[in-house]
């Protein structure tokens, strides 16, 4: 099995990881260029790092390094983006949403009322999508009925038919 698939497999997305720690960030910044509403990211990433993303001196010098190396304006930019493009298709009257790649994503929580008629579905590996479930059972935030979580092991199974299989149409 390749390196990679492995890794898949067995660890955490490393970019889900950055992307969560990243928002984290921005929610305690001042400045509305940086700051995103993304307070369960805040409460998501381990104790030590919200330690340190909450000592501004501390956090400008993290972002400095994460800014050259992993496009921390990039990230904050796409989240507040598609925190827009979320909350216009709510508008809209959209009835599905599709979160591919989902990783530590909370906009389930954060942008929709528990009783809202919108199904989420969020797909992502396994072993990502537990460790997010973990996380928000640590933190004591539910995970939202209108939530449907669909781990595809994506070496082997077709992402696609899982939705079907799991109410997505």
């Amino acid at each position: 099995m390749p390196e990679v698939a492995k890794i898949i497999e067995e660890k955490t997305s490393r970019m889900a990881e950055y992307t969560c720690s990243s928002r984290a960030s921005s929610y305690c910044e001042k400045s509305s260029y940086y700051h995103s509403e993304d307070y369960i990211a805040a409460q998501m990433v381990p104790w030590g790092v919200r330690l340190l993303i909450k000592n501004r001196f501390i956090r400008k010098s993290l972002l400095f390094v994460m800014a050259r190396k992993l496009a921390h304006e990039y990230v904050i930019a796409r989240t507040k983006y598609i925190d827009a493009v979320f909350n216009q298709a709510v508008s809209d009257g959209v009835e599905q949403v599709l979160i591919f790649g989902a990783g530590f994503d909370s906009r389930s929580i954060r942008l929709l009322t528990q009783n809202s008629p919108i199904r989420v579905f969020e797909v992502d590996a396994p072993v990502t999508q537990q460790a997010k479930k973990d996380r928000l059972a640590e933190i004591g935030v539910g995970l939202p009925e209108n939530t449907v979580y669909v781990a595809v092991d994506f070496n082997k199974e077709d992402p696609e038919q899982r939705l079907v299989e799991n109410g997505f149409q």
